[in-house]
């Protein structure tokens, strides 16, 4: 029986040639009419500001991940835009860079996403100098056109090197989607490139060139913080319709005023250029937000683990008997002891108590000491429970504090958090509350803590 179960198991990981995804396109072309909606919104001069230039973060200093903190230039969005189109105008490029937003406002509403970029292949010329996320001179590369959500880099190379790691340059470079069901559930020889933490699937599909062309123009990146957001036909086939017409709609080749020319699949699902510019409006106020708090609202992801790992751990821990978890611990933690109880936490009890607001009360797994309260949880920006402050001021906890961008990359302060009667570690608080969701008059600290180290229980 539990072979059969195993074999039944939906895949956390699909991969879909041009063929595969046509079949799961079938009967679901008229979900989203790109060009009516590219005629309604490329002539809305609202939110320009944002297409022309808009904020990135710096080079990171560890390789396949985002670094936290702004550049302090800006990117010149437009420039890029005009550069790939010889001649094209200023007012031209921002029609297309405003149907393109409001194509990705549409898809992220309507599929319930978090995130959406459209990217188009570029080929800089010899001795361009693409900056620091371009790669090698002369190399082909995405350019990100316009997107909704958090910041992220501007250029991804197309280069094996780099596909080796990044989802976005594989598809670009194989002419295959890769949707990811769930981030943490991924094999390790999955390309993935972490920007942040808090995404939990992800579609990112191919945009082809016209007339059945195999050459791929650019790509379509949509992300989701809950697992699962793409299994749905209806979810999937909305972001692979966008993309089969964005692949006529001219969108990513030249001006938008030829994008009429090219005919809609059925019928639009949209409504009319209200609904469009509601949705560009909505997302560009939730851009503007996820702009300001990027630099210190994001934790960690755990690092990936093999299939054979993961079966073992899952033999030797379970919620019942999570004594060899325990013994990871040590105080102070060592990073590789750190690392790993966020692997076995994540994969043991995934985001258990993230989403747990019944009154009751959070005691350490190991000693059950009580440490924290319903009253102090709020919704945080990571995998793990957000709380406010411990059950008792001084009694709960032993906290140790970090070196100042140590943890990161983070700017503001960060504590190593212990439990104080048995030492266990649980996970770090953040002096970032604040910004990252808790509302409460007297926010300031968010203590982030593994959910294998919790137990919630009735109050006492």
């Amino acid at each position: 029986m539990r072979a059969a179960a195993e074999a039944e198991a939906p895949p956390m990981v699909e991969r879909l040639d041009r063929a595969q995804a046509a079949g799961r396109l079938s009967g679901l072309e008229s979900i989203v009419d790109v060009c009516k909606l590219a005629a309604a919104a490329g002539n809305d001069e609202g939110n320009d500001a944002s297409l022309r230039r808009w904020k990135f973060p710096e080079p990171p200093k560890i390789a396949g991940a985002c670094s936290r903190k702004m550049a302090d230039e800006m990117f010149d969005a437009l420039g890029a835009a005009r550069a790939t189109v010889p001649g094209l105008s200023e007012e031209a490029a921002l029609s297309r860079l405003r149907a393109l937003r409001a194509v990705c406002a549409l898809v992220a509403e309507k599929t319930n996403a978090h995130w959406c970029g459209i990217y188009q292949v570029v080929q800089p010329s010899a001795g361009t100098d693409l900056g620091p996320f371009g790669g090698d001179n002369g190399a082909p590369n995405l350019l990100k056109l316009a997107y909704i959500g958090a910041p992220s880099r501007p250029y991804f190379p197309l280069t094996a090197a780099f596909a080796a790691g990044s989802n976005n340059s594989t598809v670009a470079m194989s002419g295959r989607a890769i949707v990811y069901h769930d981030i943490l559930a991924l094999p390790t020889d999955s390309p993935y490139y972490t920007c942040d933490a808090r995404v939990r699937s992800e579609a990112c599909v191919p945009i082809f060139g016209p007339a059945g062309s195999d050459k791929v123009i650019g790509i379509m990146d949509v992300e989701a913080f809950e697992p699962d957001v793409f299994r749905p036909a209806e979810a999937l086939g909305l972001v692979l319709a966008a993309c089969a017409q964005l692949s006529t709609a001219d969108l990513l080749r030249g001006p938008l005023a030829a994008a009429p020319a090219a005919a809609a699949i059925g019928n639009a699902a949209i409504a009319n250029a209200s609904e469009v510019n509601a949705a560009i409006a909505n997302a560009a106020e939730v851009n503007a937000a996820d702009c300001a708090a990027w630099e210190a609202h994001s934790c960690r992801l755990p690092a990936k683990l093999s299939t054979a790992d993961k079966e073992v751990l899952q033999r030797s821990i379970t919620l019942a008997d999570r004594s060899a978890y325990f013994a990871l611990s040590t105080c102070p933690i060592s990073h590789v002891a750190e690392q790993r109880m966020e692997q076995v936490s994540s994969l043991i009890t995934a985001d258990a108590y993230a989403k747990l607001f019944e009154p009751g009360v959070y005691r350490c797994a190991k000693c059950e000491d009580t440490l924290y309260d319903h009253t102090a949880k709020f919704v945080g920006p990571c995998l793990w429970p957000s709380f406010r402050a411990p059950h008792h001021p001084t009694k709960s906890l032993h906290c140790i504090d970090v070196a100042p961008g140590a943890y990161n990359q983070y700017t503001c302060a960060v504590k190593e958090l212990y439990c104080k009667k048995c030492t266990l570690f649980l996970g770090h608080a953040f002096e970032d509350g604040a910004t990252t969701g808790d509302t409460h008059p007297e926010a300031r600290w968010r203590h982030c803590v593994l959910s294998l180290s919790l137990m919630f229980g009735a109050l006492d």
